[in-house]
């Protein structure tokens, strides 16, 4: 990413200096096109997370009680964690780390399997990821029209 940045700053620079440009048309100069594009990847999660939990509720596969075992066993394992972390300990730490990991994949494979073995499921889950790839899809084709006016806008500005 740093050097990403880097190279565009200077290959704007070069650009700059080689058409002439003077501090008055580089006022207006933002990066909001990379700050966009930095964030999208963290928006992006499971679709149908709240489906398959449903899912094993309605079918008995999984139990309130479950659930709320599990977010304390989460919870404690972060105050461990954080215990280890503020003590120094990296080893411990590393083992800590790595039984969690252990445990996440174990929960993976399980959710996956669950998902494998119940068709309608699926069908939910697909329909759920097609609805949330065309609102993305949208939503970008909102934003590069939105651009686009913007640097439309920008250009009429500039020849007046």
């Amino acid at each position: 990413m740093k050097i990403s940045m880097i190279k565009f700053s200077l290959s704007a620079l070069l650009v700059a200096t080689c058409f002439g440009a003077n501090a008055q048309s580089l006022d207006d100069v933002t990066m909001e096109i990379t700050k966009e594009q930095v964030r999208t990847g963290h928006r992006l999660q499971i679709p149908g997370r709240n489906l398959v939990v449903e899912h094993m509720l309605d079918s008995g596969a999984l139990t309130e009680a479950e659930i709320e075992t599990h977010k304390a066993e989460r919870q404690a394992d972060r105050e461990t964690l954080k215990a280890l972390k503020d003590a120094g300990d990296k080893d411990g730490l590393a083992a800590k780390l790595a039984e969690i990991k252990q445990k996440r994949q174990a929960n993976r494979e399980a959710i996956r399997e669950y998902i494998n073995n119940n068709d309608d499921l699926k069908e939910q889950l697909q329909a759920k990821k097609q609805e949330v790839r065309e609102k993305l899809k949208e939503r970008i084709r909102e934003k590069r029209k939105e651009r686009k006016e913007k640097r439309e806008e920008r250009r009429e500005q500039l020849q007046q």
